[in-house]
């Protein structure tokens, strides 16, 4: 039995293109990992309550304890792909955005957002261009629903009416 030595192929020649590739992936996955940290969040917030529950009342719901375990493995494996194919692909590592809370992301909308609707700009791409953020990772989308609870178009219909 002989062993074939097998010549790799690479599917992109260009660099810029493989960066741009590799750009959109690290975008789709912090979305994700987005996605698990706000249902890490539903899972550990005692929404009628206002507050974070106890490790007791987590450890007492075995489901609800299960799946913010397996959520948090997730997200750290996530986390450190996205780490690694960050010190990969990046000189310098672009600065992230933090998760805010419903009072943090209302501020920040009424501080770059806002001003920007009224002055006509009504697309969610153009106004994320403006103030420097990723377009394609939903992070506007997510915060006008946790500061107001509505979608994009409903947002700016109320910052246009001046009820935002």
């Amino acid at each position: 039995m002989a062993f074939e030595i097998i010549k790799k192929e690479f599917k992109h020649n260009n660099c810029d293109e493989l960066n741009r590739e590799l750009d959109t992936l690290i975008s789709d996955l912090s979305f994700n990992c987005e996605g698990l940290t706000d249902n890490f969040m539903d899972i550990v917030l005692d929404h009628s309550n206002q507050k974070e529950k106890e490790w007791g009342e987590l450890y007492d719901a075995p489901t609800e304890w299960l799946e913010s375990i397996l959520i948090k493995t997730q997200k750290d494996i996530l986390e450190e792909i996205i780490g690694k194919l960050e010190d990969i692909l990046y000189t310098k590592k672009p600065k992230r955005q933090s998760n805010m809370n419903a009072h943090d992301s209302r501020e920040w909308l009424i501080d770059n957002v806002r001003p920007l609707i009224l002055d006509g700009m009504t697309s969610q791409t153009k106004i994320a261009e403006k103030i420097g953020i990723d377009a394609r990772n939903g992070l506007m989308t997510r915060r006008v629903r946790r500061a107001y609870n509505c979608k994009w178009k409903e947002y700016v219909d109320n910052v246009q009416n001046r009820r935002y």
